[in-house]
Protein backbone atom coordinates (compact mmCIF):
# COMPACT_ATOMS: atom_id res chain seq x y z
CA UNK A 1 0.00 0.00 0.00
CA UNK A 2 1.03 3.35 -0.48
CA UNK A 3 1.37 6.19 1.53
CA UNK A 4 0.26 9.80 0.56
CA UNK A 5 1.60 13.06 2.39
CA UNK A 6 -1.10 15.85 2.24
CA UNK A 7 -1.30 19.38 3.35
CA UNK A 8 -4.03 19.98 5.35
CA UNK A 9 -4.56 23.42 5.45
CA UNK A 10 -4.97 23.88 1.92
CA UNK A 11 -8.45 24.06 0.13
CA UNK A 12 -11.58 26.17 1.04
CA UNK A 13 -12.71 24.26 4.62
CA UNK A 14 -9.21 23.41 5.75
CA UNK A 15 -8.19 21.93 7.84
CA UNK A 16 -11.40 20.20 8.81
CA UNK A 17 -12.75 18.46 5.43
CA UNK A 18 -9.16 17.37 4.48
CA UNK A 19 -8.64 15.83 7.84
CA UNK A 20 -12.55 13.94 7.26
CA UNK A 21 -10.85 12.57 4.08
CA UNK A 22 -7.38 11.65 5.99
CA UNK A 23 -9.40 9.33 7.98
CA UNK A 24 -11.55 7.92 5.41
CA UNK A 25 -8.79 6.80 3.83
CA UNK A 26 -6.75 5.40 6.67
CA UNK A 27 -10.22 3.38 7.09
CA UNK A 28 -9.42 2.12 3.56
CA UNK A 29 -6.01 0.97 4.14
CA UNK A 30 -4.18 4.17 2.77
CA UNK A 31 -1.21 5.31 4.66
CA UNK A 32 -1.54 9.36 5.13
CA UNK A 33 0.35 11.86 6.32
CA UNK A 34 -0.67 15.46 6.98
CA UNK A 35 1.37 18.34 7.30
CA UNK A 36 0.57 22.11 8.74
CA UNK A 37 -0.63 23.41 11.90
CA UNK A 38 -0.27 20.22 14.33
CA UNK A 39 -2.27 22.46 16.85
CA UNK A 40 -5.49 23.36 14.10
CA UNK A 41 -5.06 19.45 12.95
CA UNK A 42 -5.20 17.34 16.12
CA UNK A 43 -8.48 19.18 16.75
CA UNK A 44 -10.06 17.36 13.89
CA UNK A 45 -8.27 13.68 14.16
CA UNK A 46 -10.45 12.34 17.03
CA UNK A 47 -8.26 9.97 18.60
CA UNK A 48 -7.11 8.74 15.03
CA UNK A 49 -3.55 7.98 14.74
CA UNK A 50 -2.11 9.53 11.40
CA UNK A 51 0.92 10.87 12.00
CA UNK A 52 1.54 14.85 11.21
CA UNK A 53 4.30 17.16 10.52
CA UNK A 54 4.26 20.00 12.50
CA UNK A 55 4.25 23.53 10.19
CA UNK A 56 2.36 26.15 11.17
CA UNK A 57 4.19 28.59 8.62
CA UNK A 58 1.46 29.83 5.53
CA UNK A 59 2.71 30.36 2.05
CA UNK A 60 0.28 33.35 0.83
CA UNK A 61 -0.65 33.60 -2.68
CA UNK A 62 2.14 36.66 -2.96
CA UNK A 63 4.72 34.36 -1.81
CA UNK A 64 7.03 32.77 -4.48
CA UNK A 65 6.16 29.05 -3.57
CA UNK A 66 9.85 27.82 -5.61
CA UNK A 67 11.76 30.00 -2.82
CA UNK A 68 9.62 28.81 0.33
CA UNK A 69 11.03 26.61 3.48
CA UNK A 70 7.89 24.41 3.20
CA UNK A 71 8.90 23.26 -0.14
CA UNK A 72 12.67 23.24 0.74
CA UNK A 73 11.65 20.82 3.50
CA UNK A 74 9.79 18.77 1.33
CA UNK A 75 12.56 18.47 -1.10
CA UNK A 76 15.44 17.74 0.71
CA UNK A 77 14.02 15.94 4.04
CA UNK A 78 15.42 12.47 3.97
CA UNK A 79 11.84 11.08 5.12
CA UNK A 80 10.74 11.82 1.80
CA UNK A 81 13.09 9.86 -0.30
CA UNK A 82 12.39 6.46 -1.64
CA UNK A 83 14.78 4.03 -1.30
Amino acid sequence: MSTIAVDAMGGDSAPQEIVKGAILAKEEGVEVILSGDKTLINNYLEGVNIPVIDYPEVISMTDNPVVSPQVTFLILSPSFTKT
